[in-house]
């Protein structure tokens, strides 16, 4: 009975501390975090193998094969897929007739559209400075994918956190396993090895995948879901290309530009940082479903309270990364490609603005007036590629981290500015994101007062601790008013 009673209070302490809305949220982003870290876990570990079985340069093109195919599973099927999670929202019961019709227009227009690249195959391969091997692999890997983001899209929004979570991991690790064993069939061209490792991984996930989404898929094609899909996923291509390119375009440019070893080195260094934007994509996924839920009660007050306390985790997040996270990439990884660390802080910075870019940008969603979320994204892939043909000659792939911070900025101040005065929709006013922020820049700044010192390791990390242990304390200060208002 105590023990009941022990609970009960350590229940009540936690939804007055954090809030009930903010616990829901972490239940499920626990899920997806906790399967995300393993998962990256497993490929921050593996950096140890493949660092040291390719060469920077086989690595980069390792990476702009990644980059390319998360653009082609955009692209090529036109985002068909990107209307499900939306329309499940909607609570009607044609749903498993949407999802066949969304399933069936993604396999005509990757089938139409690959058909035209492998036309065209000299003149693509050559303006994406790839070989036609890599390209037909690519397209090849692409293919075996559309059914897994039908999937992620079905289970994220029902709030299948967990089969989410295994099914996704499992792809990672048969992906590593195959690649690491793939790379000794090969004398030259070793990134092969981890290519081939992940499409073969694909195919034996998506079998998996497909009879998971098939209870939930009728293939009765509607005007109405066309209608819909059009209207939504449509313009989101350009704004979910934008994404895409902000994440992807530095390392192609400067695979073009620089070269492979070049390209290799810095998508390392985003490789590393990928722990920040994993925990903030963990509890983005997870406070949709309860953001929309709020959005329609028009319960403003508890959506700015919850947005908030996940604004906060994500710098608790970043900021441990930042400052722990040198020694064991160094101890994991090769030496060649340590030189690459130095931009580690500006990527993973990148990524808390990015974070806070979606706050504005989820409220543009809301009104499904995508054109302009879509003007968003495109006028700050205009201004990256503008950036990074001015800057990368000059400075190097450094210069390409410091561009996407100064993009992700770009988007956060016009969504906001968009949605509050264009849309007239309600915002989490920025003034509550400024006083978390600036604790964080004061930590930030102590951090590279302590790396001028060039202390040993000990003292360093000591220092460092106790940084982390301040800014913790002022970070998570909840008054009593704070308190009730997230109950």
């Amino acid at each position: 009975m105590s023990n009941i009673k022990f609970r009960d209070r350590i229940e009540q302490f936690s939804n007055t501390f954090f809030g009930r809305d903010f616990l829901e949220v972490l239940k499920h982003s626990k899920n997806y975090f906790l399967g995300d870290v393993f998962g990256q876990g497993l490929m921050f570990i593996s950096l140890m193998f493949f660092t040291r079985l390719l060469s920077p340069a086989d690595y980069g093109t390792f990476q702009v094969f990644r980059s390319y195919a998360s653009i082609f599973l955009l692209l090529l099927p036109l985002n068909f897929h990107g209307a499900v999670s939306r329309y499940y929202y909607e609570q009607k019961s044609d749903f498993k007739e949407f999802v066949g019709t969304s399933i069936l227009g993604s396999l005509f227009f990757f089938t139409f559209t690959s058909l035209f690249l492998l036309l065209f195959h000299r003149q693509v391969s050559n303006t994406l400075g790839i070989s036609n091997g890599l390209l037909n692999v690519t397209l090849l890997f692409v293919s075996v994918r559309i059914f897994d983001t039908v999937f992620n899209q079905i289970s994220t929004a029902a709030k299948q956190s967990l089969l989410y979570t295994v099914v996704n991991n499992a792809r990672v690790i048969l992906g590593i396993g195959l690649g690491l064993g793939l790379i000794y069939f090969f004398n030259n061209n070793k990134f092969y090895g981890p290519i081939l490792g992940q499409f073969f991984a694909g195919i034996i996930v998506s079998f998996y995948t497909i009879r998971l989404i098939k209870s939930q898929t009728l293939w009765n094609i509607k005007r109405d879901h066309i209608k819909y899909i059009f209207n939504y996923s449509l313009p989101l291509v350009p704004y979910l290309m934008s994404g895409l390119l902000l994440d992807q375009l530095d390392r192609i440019i400067i695979n073009k530009t620089l070269g492979a070893v070049d390209a290799g080195l810095y998508s390392f260094a985003y490789n590393v940082g990928m722990i920040v934007s994993l925990a903030t994509d963990a509890l983005s996924a997870a406070l949709v479903p309860d953001w929309f839920s709020l959005m329609k009660e028009q319960n403003y007050k508890r959506i700015d309270a919850l947005v908030s306390k996940v604004f906060k985790v994500t710098l608790f997040i970043a900021l441990g990364a930042i400052l722990f996270s040198k020694e064991p990439v160094e101890f994991l990884s090769d030496p060649q490609y340590h030189v690459a660390l130095s931009i580690l802080p500006i990527v993973m910075v990148g990524y808390v603005f990015d974070a806070l870019s979606k706050v504005y940008l989820r409220s543009i969603g809301y009104t499904n007036k995508m054109m302009y979320v879509a003007f968003v994204g495109v006028f700050a892939v205009f201004a990256n590629f503008v950036l990074n043909i001015i800057y990368l000659p000059r400075y190097g792939y450094v210069a390409g981290a410091y561009v996407t911070v100064f993009s992700f900025i770009l988007i956060t101040v016009l969504s906001l500015l968009i949605a509050k005065y264009v849309l007239k929709q309600h915002v989490t006013p920025l003034k509550n994101f400024l006083k978390p922020a600036f604790i964080f820049v004061i930590a930030m700044v102590l951090y590279y007062f302590i790396l001028k010192f060039d202390l040993n390791f000990i003292y360093s990390f000591g220092l460092r601790l106790i940084v982390f242990t301040l800014f913790t304390v002022f970070l998570f200060q909840v008054n009593k008013k704070q308190a009730v208002d997230m109950v």
